[in-house]
């Protein structure tokens, strides 16, 4: 284990700090260690490399399309349904 991981049981749950390969589960382990307060939003970007931007990004996601949403290669498919979303919300 890196001197950097904390040995407690909720770090055993999220995804290694080296991870590259952002699959579901993993996306899905980052949000929930976030929404648990296991992790804030500052950790877990500093922790992972990652934007807060991209986290906003799985967290739509999530709303819009559940778990699956969080699949890279359906992205395309949820983007629509994302910005159809931030649409809406704009004053016509």
């Amino acid at each position: 284990m890196p001197a950097t991981e904390k040995a407690t049981p909720a770090a055993a749950t999220l995804p290694p700090i080296d991870t590259k390969r952002w699959v579901i589960s993993r996306k899905a382990q980052v949000l929930s260690a976030i929404s648990n307060g296991v992790l804030s939003r500052a950790e877990a970007c500093d922790r992972y490399g990652i934007s807060d931007a991209e986290l906003r990004l799985w967290e739509r996601a999530v709303a819009c399309a559940g778990v699956p949403g969080l699949r890279v290669t359906r992205v395309q498919i949820y983007r629509s349904v994302f910005e159809a979303g931030d649409r809406g919300n704009a004053v016509k």
